[in-house]
Parts: C-alpha cells; structure tokens; sequence
C-alpha cells in the first residue's frame, strides 16, 4: 500500500529550475544556525515587543548572509507541538531542547520589563552544540528608540557592524509587531490548507497602522499579503508581498508571496521565488525547507536528495534534513540506508517524538511493522500525544488488519489535528479510516471519509484503485471521487 503517489504534473518540474546549488556553494566551515526566542515578560513589559524584538533580530540576522537562522514560524510550530507556551520558551531549560531539535548552533534568550518610561533587555546567546560560556549584555531604551534595539542586540550578540533600525517610526514598530505576531502560526508551504482562517480585523487595521506611519516597513506589509491572501485577494497579496520584498531582506515577505502564487495555482513559480530568496540568503532556512517539501510532495525525491546534501553541507547533522533524507531515501527504494538516516538523526537529538515518528515511518517503509510499533509508542509516551503518531500506528494496525485498533487511533488522530497546519494529517486520518471502513463493510462511511481527505487537500491522490477499497467498485458516489478506481 504505497504512500507516495505521484501525478503527472509534479513530474515535469526541472531539476535545472533554479537549481539552489548552482546559487550557493557550500560554506567552507558550518555557518552558525541561530534560533531567537520571543523574550520573557516583566512587569508591564507589553507582549507586543517581545515578539518585535525576536522578529526584529531575526530580520537583522537576515541581512547578513554567514549565519543561519530559524524564524518564529519554525519555532511557533515546534511549539505548538509540544504544547509549550511562547511566554515559557525563553526559560534555557526550555529553550536549549527546542534549539536542538530545530538544529540550531545557537540560541538567544532573554528578558524585557518597564519602568516607568524606560524599557530594560538582557539578552544571552547560548551555545547548544558547543559548551561555553554565554554571552550577556543588558541595553535600555526610551520607547522611541526600541526600532534601533534589534540593531543593538545584533551588534553586541553576533559582532554584526550596525546597520541602523529598520524603521524610525516608533509607532511602525509597534504596529507592525502587532500585525506579525498572529500571522506566524499560519502555514504558507506547500503542504498548507487550500484555504486558510481569516485572521481578526484587529490583525489587518495593525498591519494598515504600520504602513501609514511607515510605508517603506516590509513586514507590515508582508503581514497584509497574507490577509489578502487568506480572504481569497491573491492580486493583492502580490502587490504587498511585493513591497515587502523592496529594500532589506525581509524572510516573511518572501514566504508570503510564494504561498499568494501558490494559491494563484502557479506552483512551480512559488518554488522559483523560494529559490531565489535562498539564492540571496543561503542561511533562510525556511525557505530551503519549503523548497525540500515541495520536491517532495512532487515526488522529486533524486531532486530532493541533491537538495538535502546541499542543505546537510551548510547546517551539519540538521535533524529534520537527516529524517527528510531518509524519507527521499525511502522513495526510491533504499530503505536500508533510509533507516540509517533516520537513526542518524534520533542520535543528533535523542528522543525527539517528532524523529520518532519518522524513524517509525522508515521502519514501515522497510515492512519492520513489529519494531516501527515499539518506536512509536516509545514517541506516544511523551506528552503531549502527537496527531501523527497516532495517525502512524493506526496505520500499523490497518496493514496488520488489526481494524478496532486502527480505528481507535486514527479517531484520536483525527480528533487532535486540530490545527490549521494539520490538513494534512487530518486528510490521511480520513483516508485510513476510509480503509477500515470498506474492510469493516461500512461503504458509505468509506466514501464519506474519502471525500473528507480530498476536502483537506491531502493525499494528493486517493488510493482509489487499492485492495482495501475493492468493495467500493460500482457505487456511483465512489465513481464521482475516484473515476480510475470504480471499474
């Protein structure tokens, strides 16, 4: 029963498409992979500049093209995962952990309080993958000098020459925080949703605040481009993802206008804008991972392999690049060496649930089913229970036909994903239960459940003409959902 099931279509991209190793050769020496963390709260210290100093550090770090770094979207997410509240990242025993499993060399925490009209920082980079001692640094400023503080972090955190704010409106600054701040946990790759929750009023009239008080500020209106986007205005989304791209490297802006072509239905240029963002920053890694997803899910898995030796060589012993390896590895039928990139990358974070699930899904590939059990139950021990390992050891059951098991674990996947970057285990939920359903003789359950996979996007394909769903052959309804698998 194969997983991976390609159309026609994702076939015809070129591995000469703008190829990310003809635009970056790899770094002589690792680059440093640096992850921010929003900082921690004191007193009346306003949520909004904890976030804008995390978000304005990453932005500065984008301009330099010798680091790595992570964004707040990566970070957001890992978080989510593992029910971790932004408020209690910055905590190091907290924020070291999630470091390592997003492959970071290093990571920034830190703290920020009010008094009276001043605003106070620390701010402490911390080795993950080295021991050595952190470096400390306290700054204050007046509010109308917080724009300049990402600068200032920057500049005393990396020894990065000072490139100024990047806005002099206090209020932009601000206003802009405020917009962005809401949008990160909306996904933007290609495995987001077809259509994604409008976000709030309150989040576009911030977003239009930082604008007219700076017009020039790209991630105010990179911020827009994702509104418009998600209300269906993808004219308009390129127009402000377009602004957002003028002037200093801005990553979300980039990230929006690839998911508003995406959503236009040009897919091959949403990955050509991807390309060129890491032509212009080798270390934007988000960018390099949306790349990788989207050969992936075209079943460009030579491609993707090329790619991944690309990203191993600048960020060595990336955890989630090795579990990615080993899933290319795995399409192409190398299943052994796609078990021994996956171990390899449980070694570089021991433990991690979210490798765990991977490795599991190698041992599945490999038809190891009695061991890919054991892993993923070893992943299920650690709270909070992820959707996907419920998703993957039902899916155990299903090909061990073991069918009340299966059902009562892809029920619970499916009643977990809840989240709006979880389309796609929602989709594969629906498609097993769509099997231990026809199994069960339940066909109208069946064909309900695999219209509900093709309403959440994924699979890509149903696996309309499989054993499972034989008994559906004939029904008009299948017919209309699967017209090659109802003979």
């Amino acid at each position: 029963m194969s997983r991976a099931r390609c159309c026609t279509a994702a076939l015809l991209y070129s591995l000469t498409n703008a190829p990310l190793r003809a635009a970056v050769a790899p770094a002589a020496e690792p680059s440093a992979t640096i992850l921010v963390i929003p900082f921690a709260r004191n007193g009346d210290a306003p949520e909004w500049l904890s976030f804008a100093l995390a978000q304005g550090l990453e932005d500065r770090l984008a301009q330099d093209a010798s680091v790595n770094f992570l964004s707040l979207k990566q970070l957001d997410a890992v978080l989510r995962r593992r029910d971790i509240r932004v408020v209690d990242a910055s905590d190091p025993a907290v924020a070291v952990p999630i470091a390592r499993a997003l492959g970071a060399s290093d990571v920034v925490v830190g703290d920020v309080r009010k008094v009276g009209e001043r605003y106070f920082v620390g701010a402490r980079r911390i080795g993950v993958l080295q021991k050595r001692s952190p470096r400390i640094l306290h700054l204050d400023a007046v509010p109308e000098q917080l724009p300049a503080m990402p600068d200032r972090l920057a500049a005393r955190l990396f020894d990065l020459e000072p490139v100024g704010a990047v806005t002099s409106s206090a209020a932009a600054f601000e206003s802009a925080a405020r917009c962005a701040m809401d949008l990160v946990r909306l996904p933007l790759g290609p495995r987001a949703p077809a259509k994604l929750p409008v976000p709030g009023d309150d989040v576009e009239k911030a977003c239009r605040a930082a604008i007219a008080a700076d017009p020039a500020l790209g991630l105010a209106h990179a911020g827009l481009s994702v509104i418009l986007a998600a209300k269906g205005d993808t004219a308009g989304a390129r127009r402000e993802a377009a602004l957002g791209r003028v002037g200093p490297f801005v990553p979300f802006a980039w990230l929006a206008d690839s998911s508003a072509v995406r959503r236009a239905g040009d897919a091959a240029a949403a990955r050509r804008l991807l390309q060129e963002a890491v032509a212009q920053h080798p270390g934007f890694l988000h960018a390099r991972g949306y790349v990788l997803e989207d050969m992936l899910e075209g079943c460009e898995y030579e491609a993707a392999l090329q790619e991944l030796d690309a990203y191993l060589a600048r960020v060595p012993g990336h955890p989630w690049a090795l579990a990615m390896k080993g899933k290319a590895q795995a399409r192409l039928g190398r299943l052994d060496d796609a078990v021994a990139s996956s171990r390899l990358a449980l070694q570089k974070d021991p433990g991690d649930p979210e490798i765990l699930v991977e490795l599991a899904s190698r041992l599945i590939d490999a038809k190891k089913l009695d061991e890919a059990e054991g892993v993923l139950r070893e992943a299920l021990s650690q709270p909070p229970i992820r959707p996907l390992a419920l998703l993957r050891i039902g899916y155990v059951h299903l090909l061990q036909k073991k069918l009340p098991e299966a059902r009562k674990e892809l029920e619970q996947a499916l009643k977990g994903a809840w989240r709006e970057d979880e389309a796609r285990t929602r989709g594969y939920a629906h498609m097993d239960l769509a099997r231990v359903a026809a199994l069960e003789g339940k066909p109208d359950e069946a064909v309900q459940r695999l219209a509900a996979a093709k309403a959440e996007g994924s699979p890509r394909a149903l696996p309309c003409g499989e054993a499972d769903l034989a008994s559906l052959a004939g029904r008009e309804d299948f017919r209309k959902l699967c017209p090659e698998g109802a003979k």
